[in-house]
């Protein structure tokens, strides 16, 4: 989703805040987004696309609203533009209207609307914004508090609870919560398969009609899990949602699943967190290679993929002449070895005879885990640097 602003002053976006009529807000807006958006703060969430109406033909920007001063018949409207997406010209907006979901007579109207489409992804499929743009910015999916999702996360679980055993079906609820889910930041890599895939309670009837009404329950139940580990929790430090910001950008489907799993197994599964922390480090450098066309072989262990990596980012310490630089990028070419052999000696990855050197602990999770996240991150932001002119 994203927030549409049109207007006509031709320099109205020249600088925040401005001020905005009461009476044009959720124009071109459905029933169900004007009631979910209630609260105007809630709109902070989403990117924006700041623009202007067909007489002055100026180009939009993308960005955020930042903060937002309500009177009885105005808002104040403090916002930034974000500057990793250059302007985009009037003309090109006028012809992805479809993409966009704005109405023909919107351009001529000023007006605020909220848009059920993900912006930077239409904009990235119609070749208007590049991946590495939208990995360097700072905006994303809805950012909802998480603690505000915990009861949607019961309420959506019930209601799939109750029609894989017969009970009542709720359509229009159920269509209102996965949308809320799928356009979710953090919680959308949690979100079952399942949901993902059923637009509709009737859909996943049939995706589980064929399961043992016996282990139905079971089985949703435990899609659910890591979701509501995340909910729940309490040992989540700010470097962990830090970090979930960087490799959700760079890849919301693979290095951010793997990384969510990690943190949700530092506790429970100490091994298998292990394992994952390794896969963590060896999913981004993979991608990073693939990024730039450098070939690798499956044979390859994770620090001669490491090396390969850090030589095309200019992070092998041999290509620095300064000694402090060397000493670091030297202890990151370190960490990453080490992974590799905690997770020989500790983890779930090998079979293990009747003496183990030591029981992974979740201390040992968390060291490995937290190691993993700095290195990938560290990657990850100077590949989307060198990415962006």
């Amino acid at each position: 989703m994203y927030n549409l602003i049109i207007v006509y002053a031709a320099e109205y976006w020249d600088e925040s805040p401005v001020e905005f009529d009461r009476t044009r807000i959720f124009e071109g807006t459905s029933p169900a987004l004007r009631e979910r958006f209630a609260d105007l703060d809630a709109t902070l969430s989403l990117p924006c696309l700041f623009a202007y109406e067909d007489q002055q033909k100026l180009p939009a920007r993308i960005g955020r609203i930042n903060k937002l001063q309500k009177r009885a018949d105005k808002v104040r409207i403090h916002f930034e533009f974000d500057e990793a997406f250059p302007p985009i010209s009037h003309a090109t907006i006028a012809k992805l209207k479809w993409e966009l979901d704005i109405d023909d007579y919107k351009l001529n109207r000023t007006h605020w609307a909220i848009k059920d489409v993900d912006l930077l992804a239409a904009l990235l499929e119609a070749g208007i914004i590049k991946a590495a743009q939208r990995q360097a910015s700072k905006l994303g999916l809805v950012r909802d508090p998480l603690e505000k999702m915990l009861e949607p996360a019961k309420t959506l679980e019930g209601l799939l609870m109750a029609t894989a055993t017969g009970g009542e079906r709720d359509e229009v609820m159920y269509a209102d919560l996965r949308r809320q889910f799928m356009h979710h930041h953090t919680l959308r890599p949690l979100l079952p398969g399942f949901v993902r895939d059923s637009r509709n309670l009737a859909a996943f009837w049939r995706w589980i009609e064929d399961e043992h009404y016996s282990v139905r329950e079971d089985t949703i139940y435990e899609a659910f899990g890591p979701m509501f580990h995340l909910l729940e929790a309490v040992d989540y430090a700010p470097s962990d949602l830090s970090t979930s910001d960087v490799l959700q950008a760079f890849d919301a489907d693979g290095v951010y699943g793997v990384w969510l799993k990690a943190l949700d197994r530092r506790s429970s599964d100490p091994p298998g967190a292990l394992t994952l922390a390794r896969t963590l480090v060896e999913t981004v450098v993979k991608r990073i290679l693939d990024d730039h066309e450098i070939p690798y072989s499956s044979a390859d262990d994770l620090p001669k993929l490491y090396k390969a990596a850090a030589k095309t980012l200019n992070l092998a310490p041999e290509q620095h002449s300064e000694e402090a630089i060397k000493r670091i990028l030297g202890g990151a070419a370190n960490l990453v070895g080490g992974l590799g052999r905690l997770r020989n000696v500790l983890s779930d990855a090998h079979g293990q005879g009747r003496r183990r050197p030591v029981r992974p602990l979740p201390r040992h999770a968390n060291l490995a885990v937290n190691t993993a996240g700095a290195v990938a991150t560290f990657l990850v932001e100077t590949h989307n640097a060198r990415a962006v002119p």
